[in-house]
Order: structure tokens, then C-alpha cells, then sequence
């Protein structure tokens, strides 16, 4: 679960939905230390956190988080239509409520 904690935060953070590590920490509730160690593997991540972090994002899937399975946002979310990949090669896929579309074609 560390790992997509890590995904979580860059993800708001390309989104400029948050900025740091420390903002998120701060919006979310979490002593910046603890979340240090929780994204370091020393420290684990219980319930309360997953709470903390879900009811100031709501559209972070729960299961997901918990678990790794599903997408990383819920399919009713604004962000799950708009949110795009970009490979090397330049070209740019879309995705959205779990369709894939290559921009390039």
C-alpha cells in the first residue's frame, strides 16, 4: 500500500491538486513525519489514515488503495475521464471510465 500512496501523491501532484508531500500531509491530517514513514514501508498505514486521506479525496477508490485492484479512481470521478498517459514515442492516450484511446490515430 506504500507504493500507491506514492502514486496517490504524484498523481494530485501533476494534477495541482497539491503541490508537496507536506501539503498533502496537511490536508489529509497526517503528521508530516508519520507520512515520511509510511511512504518508507517503516511505518504501516491503518484505517484511520485511509479515512483521513478518502474523506478529502473522494475520488480515490477505496479498494484500490487497499487492496491494488480496480483503478486508482472511481469510474463516476471528473479525474477518471480526463486523465491522460504520454509514451515516449510523444503520442498521448486518453483515459476515461476504463476505455483507452490513442490520440495519435
Amino acid at each position: 500500500m506504500n507504493q500507491r500512496l506514492r502514486q496517490i501523491i504524484d498523481f494530485l501532484k501533476e494534477g495541482r491538486r497539491i503541490y508537496s508531500d507536506a501539503e498533502f500531509a496537511r490536508k489529509v491530517g497526517i503528521d508530516k513525519a508519520d507520512l515520511s514513514r509510511m511512504l518508507s514501508g517503516t511505518k504501516a498505514i491503518h484505517q484511520r489514515y485511509v479515512d483521513k486521506i478518502l474523506a478529502q479525496f473522494p475520488d480515490l477508490n477505496q479498494n484500490w488503495l487497499l487492496s491494488g485492484l480496480g483503478d486508482m479512481l472511481n469510474s463516476s470521478s471528473p479525474q477518471a475521464v480526463t486523465a491522460t498517459l504520454s509514451a515516449e514515442d510523444g503520442s498521448t492516450t486518453f483515459i476515461g471510465d476504463n476505455n483507452k484511446v490513442n490520440a495519435d490515430q
